[in-house]
């Protein structure tokens, strides 16, 4: 009765080793179900090349750890797939597997990233691998996103085996490289963002991707106008400006040789940018029914204008006279001055 067992055990380890069943060094790939058809996605291992995601053959870029400076986000097909208590996911805006609606409804609190298939579709991502769009649809579309619909930091999706082709074709778009983000997939199962990308695809199965994202691709668009140091400069410009005009006592004499009309000008042109960046309201009339009464800067206004209306008309009548073109100059000089001194009235 030994002697058989003894057999069948040689055998057993005769099959072992024939079909697999012994240890190994080799990090094994879990064996992952097929996902039913309606599971899988665009982005979804069963779409995709055999070598979309995996880590290239070549030497890998350096891979960047963010703790703290990243967040996990899902994505799926199917947006119940998804945990209920994640925080970020993205979803396909087009494509037969568009799911926003749906993913906002099953996740509200969460933090979408919109994800466009095709290069028509505006979104926040666009989707370039077989069956998307392809890297030179790209450039295109960026600039569309980044001029015409004003998205602030558009990002590509591709792996990391075709990033270098997508590189190309945004090289030669001259697109600053500064207006977008690149998301690379790089399958190593292993949490990471690879340098030189502001997201990485590190997890994916006919189920569930998964990719970390640096922070920094939530951050909000930066305000629209201009800055606040620019802003300071205008204020500092305006005050220096009309400093030296309400100072000069020739300024209330002679404008056009003194210069006075210059500091003038810059007061003016500084208030009204002010105005425009709805930084300042404070206008002061120096004519008609709401003209400010005393106020020295119309002190000096007044007669300045009222200077630079006389050498407009007497400089037009000079040109009717002798047609010089040297008057007609000077009518428009002086118009210009005085619709700068009347822009904020």
């Amino acid at each position: 009765m030994k002697k058989p067992a003894a057999l069948l055990a040689l055998l057993a380890v005769i099959l072992g080793i024939a079909y697999g069943t012994s240890t190994s060094s080799h990090k094994v790939t879990p064996n992952v179900a097929a996902a039913p058809t309606h599971l899988v996605t665009p982005g979804g291992v069963a779409s995709r090349s055999p070598s979309f995601g995996k880590p290239p053959t070549a030497a890998a870029r350096v891979t960047v750890a963010l703790p703290g400076s990243s967040v996990l986000v899902y994505d799926a097909v199917t947006p119940r797939n998804i945990p209920s208590t994640a925080k970020y996911a993205a979803c396909y805006a087009s494509g037969p597997y568009a799911n926003c609606g749906e993913m906002h409804l099953l996740l509200p609190h969460a933090t979408l990233v919109t994800i466009a298939t095709t290069a028509s579709v505006e979104a926040r991502c666009l989707d370039t691998e077989p069956q998307d769009a392809v890297p030179s649809q790209d450039a295109s579309w960026l600039r569309w996103e980044i001029y015409t619909l004003h998205v602030y930091h558009p990002c590509i999706y591709s792996s990391l085996s075709e990033m270098s082709t997508v590189e190309d074709y945004l090289r030669v778009s001259r697109i600053p490289s500064s207006l977008y983000y690149l998301w690379d997939a790089d399958w190593t199962y292993t949490y990471h963002i690879d340098a030189g990308f502001a997201a990485t695809q590190w997890f994916s199965n006919n189920f569930i991707d998964q990719s970390a994202f640096s922070t920094y691709f939530f951050a909000p668009p930066p305000p629209v106008g201009p800055s606040t140091a620019t802003i300071q400069h205008w204020i500092n410009a305006k005050a220096a400006s009309e400093k030296v005009f309400l100072e000069r006592p020739s300024c209330g004499h002679d404008p056009a040789t003194s210069g006075c009309h210059f500091f003038l000008q810059r007061t003016l042109y500084f208030q009204t940018k002010l105005v425009h960046a709805k930084v300042s309201t404070q206008i002061v009339p120096c004519w008609g029914k709401h003209a400010t009464l005393g106020n020295r800067f119309c002190e000096v206004v007044r007669p300045t204008v009222s200077y630079w209306s006389h050498a407009r008309d007497s400089s037009q009548r000079a040109y009717e006279r002798t047609g010089y073109e040297l008057f007609r100059s000077r009518v428009g000089y002086f118009q210009n001055r005085i619709n700068a001194a009347f822009r904020l009235q």
